[in-house]
């Protein structure tokens, strides 16, 4: 039994999660922001459900494969006797074990399916699935308790919003409620944030949601994933800082001759961001007060988001032209 029960609904002869019931309503939630905004983004009719019926199954497909490759000591081989047990536990997806970051490149791999397939340009995709995608994600982390997970510290008591406690009676610091907060105001600024950049919404989108899990990943003291091999190195800060370099390679590969000082200080504050948010991974071998590693690390992931939300929003090319 872990800290947190696993909340499930009986229906019948049927067993609902409700992690599974959680993450439908996030999918719902997203159909409905995409439906409604497409107008407003210039999308062909009936481009909503066909970038669901791509984006529903490559996203569980692609969260269940990165977990599944994380994990697959414990996924693909008995605990007992360590025998192989084949491929089938890759598709109990109704035992559960997905990463939701990577149910984010699934959903955007779908965009570029759906792109070609209705023959719009993708960048014009790609900032109309934006707000949706942190919508999402608002759901899938916000959620997370339901499944037994989502919690920090233990705490000496309980703190009102900002703990949850267990059956024991213990609090734990409730990171699955600032997660969906967090990314619920997300959700909100790209909604209505103005951007010159074509493809700027969706490239803000992915700064920010990997900015913002960069430092959350780190309250985690749950059931969370790290690399086998390591046993320290959180696999979700890992992707978060594949997203974030993917995104400035991009930016500079368009802004480098335009806007050089803008690119280097996008690259230094993300250098200095991981070397907060590593500072506080290792809070407990540095001289430096607990509070203070994660305040600058806070504040670190704060200013990368605000930084590379300004630089993908702002077209440069056109201000130097």
């Amino acid at each position: 039994m872990g800290t947190f029960e696993l909340i499930q609904f009986p229906v019948g002869s049927l067993t609902i999660q409700g992690y599974g019931l959680m993450a439908a309503l996030g999918f719902a939630a997203m159909w409905l922001m995409l439906w409604t905004t497409q107008k407003k983004h210039g999308i062909q009719p009936g481009t909503p459900s066909m970038l669901m019926v791509w984006g529903l199954p490559l996203s569980v497909l692609i969260g269940r494969l990165i977990y599944c490759v994380v994990r697959r000591g414990m996924v693909f081989y008995n605990p007992v006797d360590g025998a192989f047990l084949g491929l089938w536990p890759f598709f109990r997806i109704w035992e559960g074990g997905v990463s939701t970051l990577g149910m984010l490149g699934g959903l955007l791999l779908a965009g570029v399916l759906t792109a070609r397939c209705t023959k719009q340009p993708f960048h014009q995709v790609f900032d109309w699935l934006a707000a949706p995608s942190a919508l999402l994600m608002a759901f899938l982390q916000g959620g997370a308790i339901l499944a037994g997970e989502g919690y920090g510290e233990i705490l000496e008591g309980p703190l009102f919003l900002l703990s949850l406690s267990n059956e024991f009676g213990e609090a734990y610091r409730s990171v699955f409620l600032m997660e969906g907060v967090i990314y619920l105001m997300i959700a909100f600024l790209l909604h209505r944030m103005r951007v010159k950049r074509p493809g700027g919404r969706g490239l803000s989108m992915v700064a920010l949601i990997a900015s913002a899990q960069l430092f959350l990943e780190s309250l985690h003291r749950d059931n969370y994933m790290r690399l086998e091999s390591n046993g320290f190195i959180r696999v979700n800060q890992l992707l978060c800082l594949v997203m974030l370099v993917a995104v400035l390679l991009y930016l500079s590969s368009k802004d480098l001759p335009h806007a050089p000082k803008r690119v280097a200080l996008s690259w230094g504050m993300l250098l200095i961001t991981a070397v907060f948010v590593i500072g506080a991974e290792f809070y407990e071998k540095l001289p430096l007060p607990t509070l203070v590693l994660y305040t600058l690390s806070a504040l670190s992931c704060l200013g990368l988001a605000l930084v590379l939300t300004r630089h993908a929003a702002d077209n440069q090319r056109l201000a130097h032209s």
